[in-house]
């Protein structure tokens, strides 16, 4: 029989109720108890889950320093000495997303092509995979479909 709430005399001791830890929110294989005190076992499967590279490249670094060339170009360091360096093409509808270590060894790059009045965006990752991203704008609404 499941357990979710102990009290004793009249003090609250464990209450489970307000949590939310459920199977696919949890580390596949770990034991948990979920808000109706039952066991579950863990069923996520972090193989998928975005790395640090992939995470630098579409969102920059979290600290560190960055500079700015006339040209456009956004040079940035992180306190490991990796560089992310974005460039633009002339026309500003590609941008280039370099990753490399300290010895200047690339370990990712990032492209994102913008179509016409930025309606589209291609974006092919550091493995070739390429997603296309549809924006719509309506008003102060923005609808962004996956393909």
């Amino acid at each position: 029989m499941a357990v979710n709430k102990v009290i004793a005399n009249g003090k609250v001791l464990i209450d489970l109720t307000g949590d939310t830890v459920t199977a696919g929110s949890l580390k596949k294989g770990v034991t948990a108890h979920d808000k109706t005190g039952e066991i579950i076992t863990g069923t996520l499967d972090q193989s998928e889950e975005i790395d640090d590279i992939d995470l630098v490249l579409t969102y920059g670094f979290s600290e560190g320093t960055r500079m700015f060339a006339d040209d456009g170009t956004a040079v940035a360091r992180d306190s490991a000495g990796r560089t992310l360096t974005r460039t633009f093409s002339e026309d500003g509808k590609t941008c280039t997303s370099v990753l490399t270590d300290t010895d200047g060894v690339e370990l990712g790059r990032l492209v994102k092509t913008y179509g016409e009045g930025f309606s589209q965006v291609t974006i092919t990752d550091r493995h070739g995979n390429v997603k296309v991203k549809k924006i719509s704008y309506s008003g102060s609404q923005v609808d962004v479909t996956v393909e």
